[in-house]
């Protein structure tokens, strides 16, 4: 942690083990406060089957500007990590990046992440490793999900939203929309109960308090 280390690094600069997804805010301290804004660097190998062709990473975010090495080579980043004196910029921007090809070895992927902006950090989504194809065609569910549930949204306001506009002047539209609590006449000596108007009363209905 604190440290946005190069993928030359050696494993020894790397004293820590962390479970991913999660937040670095227990791990991450300033002024004596736990925070979520600081630098860290990830480091993951995977061994790699003989058979494997098109290999790709999908990201989708992580708290919240970030790069992505495979080896020496830079497959993905999102916003822009601080520079000496500075702080990094965030940005959104999922991702499906193809992987050097490296049959039957070992892949290091190094991960650095910085944050100034947002309350949580670290890698808080899933690193997913696979076919590029495969990644692709989720990525693409997400995206449509994500368009379908905002079209849906906004769809619902609109309507909401002229139906205010057409009816906010009639009374009774409001109205109506409460429901009819039952209740009892019960004048004053000084008024009369409309109810009462009637020497009919309907069957059910208590009578109404007389005036005194």
């Amino acid at each position: 942690p604190h440290a946005l280390l190069p993928p030359e690094t050696t494993d020894q600069d790397f004293p820590l083990t962390a479970e991913v997804p999660g937040l670095w805010n227990g791990s991450m301290a300033r002024d004596g406060l736990p925070t979520g804004h600081g630098t860290a660097t990830y480091r993951l190998r995977v061994l790699l089957p003989d058979a494997v062709d098109d290999l790709a990473v999908r990201a989708t975010t992580f708290g919240t500007a970030w790069r992505l090495w495979a080896g020496t080579q830079l497959v993905a980043s999102a916003g822009r990590l601080p520079e000496p004196g500075g702080d990094s910029i965030p940005d959104y921007d999922p991702v499906v990046a193809p992987l050097p090809a490296a049959r039957g070895a070992e892949l290091v992927l190094t991960l650095q992440i910085a944050n100034d902006d947002y309350a949580r950090g670290g890698p808080w989504e899933l690193l997913w490793l696979g076919d590029r194809r495969v990644l692709e065609a989720q990525r693409a569910d997400r995206t449509r999900l994500a368009g379908f549930l905002a079209g849906a949204f906004g769809v619902a306001g609109l309507y909401h939203l002229m139906l205010w506009i057409a009816r906010r002047s009639d009374r009774a539209a409001l109205a109506s929309r409460w429901p009819a609590w039952p209740s009892r006449c019960a004048p004053s000596p000084s008024t009369t109960c409309s109810c009462c108007r009637s020497s009919r009363t309907s069957p059910g209905r208590a009578p109404c308090a007389s005036n005194t």
